[in-house]
């Protein structure tokens, strides 16, 4: 397996939920779900993409447990995997966090979001034109 990071990464969001960026994809879907007027749709919506982002994580915690072995497995223990518990919010550190780096690797996610977006009001805007 190759080595992308050189430490474990359990500090920002990551210290309070495990997925935090799945989470929140699960959350702009549905919101665009909710944009596009469909909103008997949602449910749906977030049923596909947590049961496709539960599949990946599954896969990705064995990796994980492989590569950081107790480390990981104390994070496990100690961080939820979907819902966040109020009484993890104090491990809520920025401290060794690289915002930057998390933002990079959701660009092609802010593509599909801002793409999303633009059909959505092009549609209004082709529908007003009526």
């Amino acid at each position: 397996m190759k080595k992308k990071g050189k430490e474990l990464v359990n500090t920002g969001p990551y210290a309070i939920v495990r997925n935090p960026l799945y989470i929140g994809n699960i959350i702009i879907a549905a919101g665009l779900s909710v944009l596009s007027k469909l909103i008997w749709f949602t449910p749906f919506v977030m049923l596909y993409f947590f049961s496709l982002y539960h599949v990946v994580v599954l896969y990705e915690e064995k990796k994980l447990s492989e590569r950081w072995e107790d480390d990981y497995l104390a994070y496990f223990n100690e961080v939820p995997r979907w819902m966040p518990r109020p009484r993890n919010l104090h491990h809520f550190k920025t401290n060794g966090f690289k915002w930057i780096q998390a933002l990079r690797s959701e660009i092609p996610s802010l593509i599909y979001i801002l793409f999303g977006i633009f059909i959505f009001v092009l549609k209004e805007i082709l529908s007003n034109m009526k």
